[in-house]
This record gives C-alpha cells, structure tokens and sequence, in this order.
C-alpha cells in the first residue's frame, strides 16, 4: 500500500507536491496506473491510479473516495487523578480523533460528602 498525505485532495484528478512526487517516481518507482492512496489526514482515504508519473508534479486521477475513514463506533472517556497535569495527553488525543475538539482538558471537579461518597460539582 502505497499511501500519501495532502492536506487538500482535489477531485477527479490530483496533483501531488514536488516531495511526494519525487518520493512517488524516484523511490518506488510507481508507473502509470500504478494505484496508489490519499489522506488528507481528517478522516478522507482516496484512492487513485497514476496518471502521470512526474517528479516535479505527479498526477493521480482519484477513482474512490471513503469518508470517515478509521472511525470508531465508541467514545473513550478518561479519568484523571485530582493534581495531575495531563494537558499533552488530552492534545494528543484530539490529534488522533479519540475525542473531539474541546473536551481535551476538561475535567469535573469532585468533592467527597460526609458519608465518603463523592459528589460531582
């Protein structure tokens, strides 16, 4: 699986960037109608077939696209120990879709009543 990232995939056909391109035809030697896959690292998987292997430009003519690619049909929910500074992680997990943008950080604040059961504020 040959797999390349561009940030913004145009659609039928799509021009790679000089690195890729060269990386593409002078490292693995891909030739026409090589196939080839796209991401656009937010969740959309391309694929495509060589259309012109040039390393200046390599164009590639996309034949599917899948959205949501690598979606998980769970949520993960994580608890954090009161004091602990955990900021690096929760970016870390927006940065790879394990939850959605502002949550990283949150966190509820609990207080323990006086029968030692805790209670949520």
């Amino acid at each position: 699986m040959h797999l390349f990232y561009s940030p913004h995939i145009q659609t039928p056909e799509h021009t790679l960037p000089p690195d890729e391109s060269l990386h593409c035809t002078r490292v693995l030697r891909l030739k026409k109608s090589d196939t080839v896959y796209l991401t656009d690292g937010k969740g959309s998987m391309c694929t495509g077939k060589v259309l012109d292997p040039d390393p200046a430009g390599c164009r590639i003519l996309i034949t599917h696209i899948k959205e949501n690619y690598g979606a998980r049909p769970y949520h993960l929910h994580l608890a954090v120990a009161p004091g602990a500074e955990f900021a690096g992680i929760g970016l870390a997990l927006v940065q790879h879709r394990c939850i959605g943008e502002g949550k990283a950080g949150q966190h509820h604040k609990h207080r323990r009543k006086e029968d030692g059961s805790h209670d949520r504020s």
